[in-house]
């Protein structure tokens, strides 16, 4: 197989392999600078440089960009955040303040037990605790039961202005519902179009 211009030294030792038991399953390696990326084949694009249908959607652990392999032009879609995730002491201090059931094998706790008849008491806890990992996880709750794209949903505007306030804790759920990975925001989460509203107003503030 030809080897392309590397996007990270930009020598021509970038190659791709095929392994159908990863997700995605195809990567790119290049020999020179140890440099791994990893394609989603779903989504190709024509070009704006060479106007070449050449364009493929890559990622590594810092950013989700389009690379072209004909004129080796990229172009950012996101940095990717610190992944954070609820440590075991919120999920416990959240199921006993709410008297959530709270089992070993509930892989998603925050988003199995979140109710939105609860929504009030999580904002009012919200602004009670001090404790960043309680907030973040609280948060991820919030959002999972507002379901709206209404930016003027009162709801929203409370949960936006707390996001905003305290966007380095919670940089990565902002991010984690904007699936950058998905073009047709029909297919995404209903509140997904807010949320990318909101980080190309946070991001660039937050570099």
């Amino acid at each position: 197989m030809a080897l392309q211009i590397c996007p990270n030294c930009q020598q021509q030792d970038f190659t791709w392999s095929f392994d159908e038991e990863n997700i995605p399953p195809t990567s790119w390696h290049c020999s020179n600078c140890g440099y791994t990326a990893c394609e989603d084949e779903s989504f190709e694009r024509l070009c704006a440089t060479c106007n070449i249908k050449s364009e493929s959607r890559l990622a590594d652990d810092k950013k989700i960009y389009w690379w072209c392999s004909t004129c080796n032009t990229i172009t950012i879609i996101s940095k990717i955040p610190n992944y954070r995730y609820p440590t075991r002491a919120a999920i416990d201090f959240l199921a006993a303040e709410f008297n959530y059931r709270n089992e070993p094998h509930m892989q998603d706790w925050e988003y199995e037990v979140a109710s939105a008849e609860d929504l009030d008491k999580y904002f009012a806890v919200y602004s009670r605790v001090n404790d960043d990992d309680i907030r973040f996880t609280l948060m991820m709750m919030i959002i999972e039961v507002l379901g709206t794209n209404d930016e003027t949903n009162k709801d929203w505007l409370r949960a936006k202005q707390l996001l905003i306030e305290n966007f380095s804790l919670h940089e990565y759920t902002v991010f984690y519902w904007c699936i950058f990975d998905n073009e047709h925001i029909e297919d995404c989460f209903y509140i997904t179009p807010l949320m990318r509203k909101l980080w190309q107003e946070q991001a660039e503030k937050h570099p």
